[in-house]
């Protein structure tokens, strides 16, 4: 995945007037004007999540070199006054995705210098602890996730040692009992699947593709 590395990133929020969206000292509270509210990760941030059921518990992505920026995933409990970076490995890897279906926190992570640490990691308690996925999913890269009436749709990508994908080992993967074990649906050489989405009507499941050789398209599955 090639991106620019050196991206200077903070989260900013507008404190709307009239509401108390997030607990702030009274004088930086200036209705509807933007306003930094974290550290300043100097990464590029790849996710935001916020916990739907506590506004103030909010995950944030962020990729680049551990010696070159700071990358990881960062939480924060309290709308932002205070944050905490995830544990081992996701406190030193690049976040390439984060998501959040059926109440359980999926994490992308990879590690430059720990190459087998890189995979997908589930927390089940809100971010309080992580584990890794079983396999086929413990050493890929969440691209596209859907969940429909409890099945779940994974686009997936495996990088190699730089960033970058291994146009063989694409593909779409389903779980029927709410992630514990995965099947592939679609080998997908060469196409990354950056979107997904299903006919409920007739249960055809389509894929946004995308290649850094220029086509962009959508294949479909039944």
């Amino acid at each position: 995945m090639i991106r620019n590395l050196m991206i200077l990133s903070a989260i900013y929020l507008a404190i709307l007037a009239g509401t108390d969206f997030l607990a702030q000292p009274a004088q930086a509270q200036t209705p509807g004007v933007w306003q930094v509210n974290g550290p300043e990760f100097n990464a590029e941030i790849t996710g935001i999540i916020v916990d739907p059921d506590d506004y103030r518990r909010i995950h944030v992505g962020t990729r680049g070199r551990v010696n070159v920026v700071n990358p990881g995933l960062f939480r924060t409990l309290n709308g932002g006054i205070s944050w905490s970076i995830a544990p081992a490995p996701l406190d030193k890897s690049t976040i390439e995705s984060i998501y959040w279906i059926n109440s359980t926190l999926y994490a992308s992570a990879y590690n430059y210098t720990d190459s087998l640490s890189s995979g997908v990691y589930l927390s089940y308690d809100r971010g309080d602890s992580w584990n890794r996925a079983a396999a086929p999913l413990h050493d890929k890269i969440l691209t596209a996730m859907l969940d429909v009436n409890g099945v779940l749709y994974a686009g997936v990508v495996t990088l190699n040692n730089e960033e970058e994908e291994v146009r063989s080992a694409l593909g779409v993967f389903r779980s029927i009992d709410g992630g514990n074990s995965w099947e592939q649906l679609l080998d997908l050489d060469g196409l990354m699947v950056t979107r997904l989405a299903v006919d409920t009507s007739t249960g055809r499941l389509f894929a946004g593709t995308s290649t850094y050789m220029g086509y962009n398209g959508v294949v479909s599955y039944l």
